[in-house]
Protein backbone atom coordinates (compact mmCIF):
# COMPACT_ATOMS: atom_id res chain seq x y z
CA UNK A 1 0.00 0.00 0.00
CA UNK A 2 1.29 3.60 -0.99
CA UNK A 3 1.24 6.57 0.76
CA UNK A 4 -0.07 9.96 -1.07
CA UNK A 5 2.86 11.97 0.06
CA UNK A 6 1.15 15.43 -2.08
CA UNK A 7 -2.36 16.46 -2.61
CA UNK A 8 -1.88 18.78 -6.01
CA UNK A 9 -5.40 20.40 -7.02
CA UNK A 10 -6.67 22.58 -9.26
CA UNK A 11 -10.42 23.94 -9.24
CA UNK A 12 -12.38 26.38 -10.02
CA UNK A 13 -11.83 29.54 -12.26
CA UNK A 14 -10.01 33.09 -11.99
CA UNK A 15 -8.04 36.09 -13.99
CA UNK A 16 -6.00 38.82 -12.73
CA UNK A 17 -7.27 41.77 -15.16
CA UNK A 18 -4.59 43.88 -12.99
CA UNK A 19 -2.03 41.42 -13.85
CA UNK A 20 -2.67 41.25 -17.28
CA UNK A 21 -3.24 37.37 -16.82
CA UNK A 22 -6.46 35.69 -18.49
CA UNK A 23 -7.95 32.79 -17.61
CA UNK A 24 -6.26 30.39 -19.66
CA UNK A 25 -3.12 31.89 -18.63
CA UNK A 26 -3.63 31.24 -15.06
CA UNK A 27 -4.82 27.52 -15.67
CA UNK A 28 -1.42 26.80 -17.75
CA UNK A 29 0.83 28.27 -15.21
CA UNK A 30 -1.37 26.15 -12.28
CA UNK A 31 -0.50 23.22 -14.80
CA UNK A 32 2.24 23.44 -15.00
CA UNK A 33 3.03 23.99 -11.20
CA UNK A 34 1.12 20.44 -10.25
CA UNK A 35 3.08 18.52 -13.25
CA UNK A 36 6.28 19.96 -11.80
CA UNK A 37 5.45 18.85 -8.59
CA UNK A 38 4.13 15.50 -9.22
CA UNK A 39 5.42 12.40 -7.68
CA UNK A 40 4.37 8.42 -8.31
CA UNK A 41 2.43 9.31 -5.13
CA UNK A 42 0.56 12.24 -5.72
CA UNK A 43 -2.81 12.61 -5.69
CA UNK A 44 -4.12 15.03 -8.89
CA UNK A 45 -7.43 16.75 -9.19
CA UNK A 46 -7.95 19.04 -11.51
CA UNK A 47 -11.61 20.89 -11.98
CA UNK A 48 -12.49 22.94 -14.82
CA UNK A 49 -9.07 22.96 -17.16
CA UNK A 50 -9.75 24.85 -20.06
CA UNK A 51 -12.94 26.49 -19.45
CA UNK A 52 -11.67 29.92 -21.15
CA UNK A 53 -11.89 27.68 -24.78
CA UNK A 54 -14.19 26.20 -26.87
CA UNK A 55 -15.27 22.37 -26.26
CA UNK A 56 -13.05 20.70 -28.49
CA UNK A 57 -9.99 22.75 -27.08
CA UNK A 58 -11.25 22.18 -23.83
CA UNK A 59 -11.19 18.26 -24.62
CA UNK A 60 -7.85 18.51 -26.03
CA UNK A 61 -5.91 20.40 -23.55
CA UNK A 62 -7.41 18.52 -20.63
CA UNK A 63 -6.36 15.15 -22.35
CA UNK A 64 -2.93 16.18 -23.15
CA UNK A 65 -2.65 17.48 -19.18
CA UNK A 66 -4.20 14.22 -18.00
CA UNK A 67 -1.43 12.44 -20.13
CA UNK A 68 1.52 14.33 -19.10
CA UNK A 69 0.50 13.69 -15.63
CA UNK A 70 -0.24 9.94 -16.27
CA UNK A 71 3.53 10.00 -17.83
CA UNK A 72 5.28 11.89 -14.81
CA UNK A 73 3.73 9.95 -12.03
CA UNK A 74 4.51 6.69 -13.54
CA UNK A 75 7.78 6.89 -15.40
CA UNK A 76 9.61 8.40 -12.44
Amino acid sequence: MTCILWYLGRIGTSDSILGNASTFYLEMQEMALIIANATPNSLIIIDELGRGTSNQDGVGIAWYASCVCVCVCVCM
